[in-house]
């Protein structure tokens, strides 16, 4: 083995390693993914349906944080899916501070919440690869070092470490 080889052989070693102690520790977070009923992600989603399920009635959001509450528990409650059940079963207050862009472009989600839920989440990781790609094409470095890098960012994204910053955040839970 030539003395150039060596450090190679060990950074391989070492990125390997890297590698998989961080796709371990991401598995904490991962796989509650599909448990969480994003909390944050329903108030955005739902206020959409309950305008048009009010017929446009209960006004601002902004001004009726309240009546916006109460509808949006009655609308959980009533529903068939188990995430809109939990959420509504927490009597967490809603947080109405979207802009009125994001209410009316998160009523064009699909109506099935889950599904919506799950297409918010698929595409928040497809974006969030596609940025690593584009971060590491001007490095041109190895399929093995790019892999650590978006599995080490993947691994360290998770909104609970700072609290829930994230507007659809999907780590967000009923627990008090």
């Amino acid at each position: 083995m030539s003395p150039q080889r060596a450090p190679a052989r060990l950074e391989l070693v070492c990125l390997t390693a890297l590698l998989s102690v961080m796709a371990l520790w991401s598995i904490a977070y991962w796989k509650d993914v599909p448990q969480q009923p994003g909390i944050d992600f329903h108030q955005f989603w739902a206020v959409a349906r309950v305008q048009r399920l009010s017929g446009y009635e209960l006004g601002s959001p902004y001004g009726a944080a309240e009546r916006y509450t109460q509808a949006l528990d009655a609308f959980g409650a009533s529903s068939d899916d188990a995430n809109l059940r939990r959420i509504a079963a927490s009597s967490l207050s809603a947080d109405l501070t979207a802009s009125p862009l994001l209410f009316y472009l998160f009523g064009l989600l699909p109506d099935r919440y889950s599904f919506a839920l799950n297409l918010i989440r698929a595409l928040e990781l497809a974006s969030f690869m596609f940025a690593c790609g584009l971060m590491l094409r001007p490095a041109r470095r190895d399929i093995l070092p790019s892999l650590v890098f978006c599995v080490t960012l993947t691994a360290a994204f998770d909104p609970c470490w700072s609290g829930s910053t994230s507007p659809i955040s999907t780590r967000s839970s009923c627990r008090r």
